[in-house]
C-alpha cells in the first residue's frame, strides 16, 4: 500500500516537528481509511476470519441442484497468503453467493465439500471443491478434498444426496490454519433414550474434530429417570469407535436413581490424549432397559463437548 506523505524529510538533518507530525497524521488517516472502507472493525492480524465465516446460510442448499448459499464475512483484515506473508483483504458484511461444488454425490452418497479462499488484491474470494464420495457423513468428513494450489481451506461440511435432493449434514470441520485447538459442543433436546448398551446417540451426539495432539477434555451432562425402582446408568466415551482407555462397560461413573419416576443428573469429564488429526468422539452408556432411561428435552438437554486442554495459537481444529 503506497501512502503519499505531505513532506519529504532529509536524512541526517534536523526535522521540523510540524512536518513530522503532519507525516504521522497522514499515515494514520490513510490506515484508518482502509479500515473504514470495509464499514467494519479492522483487525491487523491473522485469524480475523472466525469459525462461522462463510458458513452455509439461510436456506443453505438448493435441494434440486446442490447449489450452496454462502454468507461472506465482513471487514478488513490481513490474511496469511498461501505463499507466505500477509495479504490485505476486504469483504462486505452479509454478502451472499450461490456456489455449486464441482462434484456432487450420487443418490445415497456423501461428499465432503471444502470452502477455500484465495486472498488476492482487495478481496478474499471463496470457492468450493469436492472430496471423494463416501457411504456416511462421518466417513465423508474424514475424507476432505486436497487443498487447491494457491488457496487455503477455511471450512469443511458434508453434502448428502437423497434420491436427487441435496442436503447439508450437521458435522463441520474448521480448517483455518490459525484456528484454535479442538473445541466443539453438541446437545440433544428431544426423544428420551431407553437405557441399553452402546453409543448414547450415534447420530446427534457425535463430534468429528481436528486435534493437535495435546490432551482433550470430554464432558457429558445427562439426566436419568427410573421407571420401576432403583436404577443405575454407567457412562463413558469412545474415540474412533474404540472405548477410550479401555473403559468398556465400567465407564467413568454412574447415575443412581433410588425411587420410581425420580430423576438424577450426572456430569462426567475425562481427559484423553489423541494423536494429531481428525477424530470421531462419542459418549457411551450401559444400563438396564427395564428400569432406566436418559431424559432428553429442552429443559433437560443431553450435553456433550470436546475441547483441547491447551489451545495452540496455530492449529487446525474447531473454534
Amino acid at each position: 500500500m503506497a501512502v503519499t506523505l505531505p513532506y519529504t524529510l532529509t536524512p541526517d538533518t534536523n526535522a521540523d516537528a510540524t512536518q513530522v507530525m503532519a507525516n504521522f497524521n497522514a499515515l494514520r488517516e490513510a490506515l484508518e481509511g482502509i479500515g473504514g472502507a470495509s464499514t467494519a472493525s479492522d483487525v491487523y492480524q491473522a485469524g480475523v476470519l472466525t469459525s462461522t465465516d462463510w458458513i452455509p446460510s439461510g436456506g443453505g442448499v438448493t435441494g434440486g441442484t446442490g447449489e450452496i448459499k454462502i454468507e461472506g464475512f465482513g471487514g478488513a483484515a490481513w490474511l496469511p497468503a498461501p505463499g507466505g506473508g500477509l495479504v490485505r483483504t476486504f469483504t462486505t458484511p452479509a454478502t451472499y453467493e450461490k456456489l455449486k461444488p464441482p462434484a456432487l454425490p450420487a443418490s445415497g452418497g456423501y461428499r465432503c465439500i471444502a470452502e477455500e479462499i484465495a486472498a488476492s488484491g482487495d478481496s478474499a474470494v471463496v470457492t468450493l471443491t469436492s472430496g471423494t464420495e463416501q457411504v456416511s457423513e462421518a466417513a465423508a468428513l474424514a475424507a476432505p478434498p486436497a487443498t487447491t494450489a494457491g488457496k487455503m481451506q477455511v471450512r469443511n461440511f458434508v453434502l448428502h444426496n437423497t434420491a436427487g435432493t441435496y442436503s447439508i449434514g450437521g458435522l463441520f470441520r474448521d480448517r483455518r490454519p490459525w484456528a484454535r485447538g479442538a473445541n466443539a459442543f453438541q446437545k440433544r433436546t428431544s426423544g428420551t433414550i431407553t437405557a441399553g448398551e452402546g453409543l448414547l446417540d450415534a447420530t446427534n451426539l457425535a463430534l468429528r474434530i481436528e486435534c493437535t495432539g495435546v490432551p482433550v477434555i470430554l464432558s457429558l451432562h445427562v439426566t436419568v429417570q427410573s421407571t420401576s425402582g432403583v436404577a443405575g446408568m454407567l457412562f463413558g466415551f469412545q474415540a474412533d469407535a474404540t472405548n477410550i482407555d479401555g473403559m468398556g462397560k465400567n465407564g467413568i461413573g454412574d447415575v443412581v436413581v433410588p425411587e420410581t419416576n425420580a430423576t438424577a443428573a450426572g456430569y462426567f469429564s475425562w481427559t484423553y490424549v489423541p494423536a494429531a488429526g481428525s477424530h470421531l468422539f462419542q459418549p457411551t452408556m450401559f444400563g438396564s432397559a427395564a428400569n432406566a432411561q436418559v431424559l432428553s428435552s429442552v429443559s433437560r438437554p443431553i450435553q456433550f463437548s470436546v475441547r483441547e486442554d491447551v489451545r495452540p495459537s496455530a492449529s487446525n481444529g474447531t473454534a
